[in-house]
C-alpha cells in the first residue's frame, strides 16, 4: 500500500518514475478489519530523484510511517513501461 501510494502522488505531481529504495517504520501493529488512511507527500527532487514520505493510519493512530527515493524515467523508458494513456503530457 505504501509504494502504490507513492506512486500515486509522483503520478499526480506529475512525474513517471519507479522506486529506487523505501524505508518503512512499523511503529505500531496495524489492526485488521478497521478502515485505513493511506497518504504520501512529494517533499521535493533532485535532479531525477524524488523523495516521497507516506503513513498509514488506523484512526487517529499512525502505525507505520514511510520515506522512499524514487528516480524519474525518461521518456524513451516510460512508452517502454506504461500503456500510452498513462503517459503524463509535457
Amino acid at each position: 500500500m505504501i509504494d502504490h501510494t507513492m506512486g500515486q502522488a509522483i503520478y499526480t505531481a506529475g512525474y513517471a518514475a519507479m522506486t529506487a529504495s523505501l524505508d518503512v517504520r512499523y511503529l505500531a501493529p496495524t489492526p485488521l478489519g478497521v478502515p485505513l488512511t493511506v497518504t504520501a507527500t512529494v517533499d521535493h527532487n533532485a535532479g531525477r530523484r524524488v523523495h516521497v514520505t507516506a503513513e498509514i493510519k488506523a484512526g487517529e493512530v499512525t502505525t507505520v510511517d514511510a520515506r522512499g527515493v524514487f528516480i524519474t524515467l525518461t521518456r524513451d523508458a516510460v512508452a517502454r513501461i506504461f500503456p500510452r494513456e498513462r503517459i503524463p503530457e509535457a
